[in-house]
């Protein structure tokens, strides 16, 4: 049976309705759904996404992605995007896994594998989302690593060493070196990481170029190359994103739009209105314990 077909009908299997399912031991979650969707904000963490059956399309600053069955998503920073299914259906749903990158198997296996050659620089700024084309290799790991979370035992024993398999595919894959880059402490890549999780846990806090490239230990015209290299976007645009999209998050839950205003930051009620409408083309108001879900 064909790699790809065989990763689809069992994911299928498991996920007999629309929804996902999300196993802690190994962070891994699958989804689906059986219709397209509008543009919906979510953020990425580092992980490998893989798109068994179906299309998708990530919005990012001002471009776009689309991946789908004859590609693999590798994204290596916390992310504020807007995502949404291109092709799904009853008969034939989009079906979705996502496994977070664990930086400490991805460092071993870089220190196992020595002077094996990873395709690119590791200086060289790129985009922190990335896609390539999957080899049967990595769709019969993955397929090998959904069977045994399926069993309590099989994925106590089996599944830590399938993802180690599955990261080490892809480290010598196309998408190796963001791999890499992402897990190197010596390369930018891994600095712009600090920096993304230093604004991801400080972003409703006041916010200075200033503070960023203090935090960064690097010059405001490096910070700014490699930061919107990888992001799209400048640190200080990031952090105006994140602070509306976990805001988003807040209102649906049926926070009102001056306490999820507060929350993340805003000291200006009528800011937070003002650019909330501009990114997401609605009022906060009107958001309020409306249900979403994002695959």
């Amino acid at each position: 049976m064909d790699a790809l077909k065989q990763l689809a009908d069992t994911l299928r299997s498991q996920l007999p309705a629309p929804g996902f399912i999300e196993f802690p031991e190994t962070g891994l979650m699958l989804g689906r759904a059986d219709a397209p969707t509008a543009p919906q904000p979510c953020v990425y963490g580092p992980s490998i996404v893989v798109v068994a059956q179906g299309d998708k399309r990530a919005h990012m600053g001002g471009g776009t992605i689309d991946y789908g069955e004859k590609d693999y998503l590798v994204c290596t920073l916390t992310l504020p995007i807007e995502s949404e299914i291109l092709t799904a259906s009853p008969e034939r749903p989009f079906l979705v896994l996502v496994l977070p990158v664990d930086v400490a198997v991805v460092s071993t296996l870089l220190v196992e594998m020595g002077d094996m050659p990873i395709d690119g620089d590791a200086e060289v700024a790129r985009a922190a989302l990335q896609t390539c084309a999957p080899c049967d290799g990595l769709l019969v790991a993955l397929h090998r690593l959904l069977v045994a979370v399926a069993d309590p035992l099989d994925r106590r024993v089996l599944a830590p060493q399938l993802v180690r398999e599955v990261s080490y595919l892809v480290l010598r894959g196309p998408q190796g070196a963001l791999l890499r880059d992402y897990a190197l402490r010596d390369s930018s890549a891994h600095r712009i990481a600090g920096v993304v999780r230093f604004l991801s846990e400080r972003y409703c806090e006041p916010m200075t170029i200033e503070a960023i490239t203090r935090h960064a230990g690097m010059s405001a015209s490096a910070l700014h190359h490699h930061f919107k290299a990888a992001t799209t976007q400048s640190p200080l645009q990031f952090v105006k994103r994140l602070r509306l999209h976990r805001a988003r998050s807040l209102l649906v839950t049926g926070t009102s739009a001056g306490d999820a205003a507060y929350e993340v930051g805003y000291s200006s009620p009528s800011q937070f209105s003002r650019e909330f409408r501009r990114l997401f083309g609605v009022t906060p108001s009107s958001l309020r314990g409306v249900h979403e879900m994002a695959l």
